[in-house]
């Protein structure tokens, strides 16, 4: 399993859109990983990750096995890319936001996602991969990589210029830790609850959003 850390203060480098700067060989390269993840992920949500064997994998990707084991070593690999490949578009998603606002506008958008549903969510494959992280250190250290990052990247944006003291940073972090179980507790209701009130649900969550980060944007 390749090595998730990144630097503190580094951004996702191998970003699936961004083809600038690579050869011809890196570019397709990069379009078979993306291919395989794509498959994947199909698979892992339809199948779940111990019944998607690599075979049903490959079978979904339109490639042999073998040429899978050139791009990842196991499914556990393959897993953690994909996690990974979820804070390159978290940062992608963000990168246009210039304030505390927007952000929380952004925030509610991706929760009305959740409810919805949407299969860009992905609640079974997070429920597969926090199942596995509990059975493998490794892919441990890449959900909790990713889930830090995450946080730290909405810290500095509802922050913004601000210097915060000691006790204006955990409130700040109490918050956004709320919000990441909202969003993890959305996809697990989507499942036990398919026949919720998706749309008065998404108003209490405008209200909820909007009071919880009130402080944060100065009102």
């Amino acid at each position: 399993m390749s090595d998730p850390t990144l630097d503190d203060d580094t951004r996702p480098k191998s970003n699936s859109n961004n083809h600038e700067g690579l050869s011809e060989k890196e570019k397709r390269a990069l379009l078979r990983r993306t291919q395989i993840l794509d498959a994947a992920t199909d698979c892992f949500v339809e199948y779940g990750f111990h019944r998607a064997s690599m075979a049903v994998v490959a079978k979904a990707a339109a490639m042999s096995p073998g040429h899978i084991y050139h791009y990842f070593e196991s499914k556990e690999d393959i897993i953690a890319a994909i996690i990974e490949r979820s804070l390159e578009e978290f940062y992608e998603n963000t990168d246009s936001i210039q304030s505390a606002d927007e952000l929380i506008a952004g925030i509610l958008e991706q929760l009305e996602n959740k409810i919805a549903c949407n299969k860009s969510c992905h609640p079974i494959l997070m429920l597969e991969a926090t199942a596995e992280a509990s059975r493998h250190p490794e892919l441990a250290s890449v959900v909790q990589s990713v889930d830090r990052k995450i946080r730290e990247r909405l810290m500095a944006l509802l922050a913004g210029n601000r210097e915060l003291d000691i006790e204006a940073r955990r409130a700040l972090e109490a918050r956004v830790e709320l919000v990441c179980v909202l969003f993890a507790g959305l996809g697990v209701r989507g499942i036990r609850n398919p026949d919720v009130d998706r749309e008065a649900l998404a108003e209490q969550l405008k209200v909820v959003i909007t009071r919880l980060f009130a402080e944060s944007c100065g009102h």
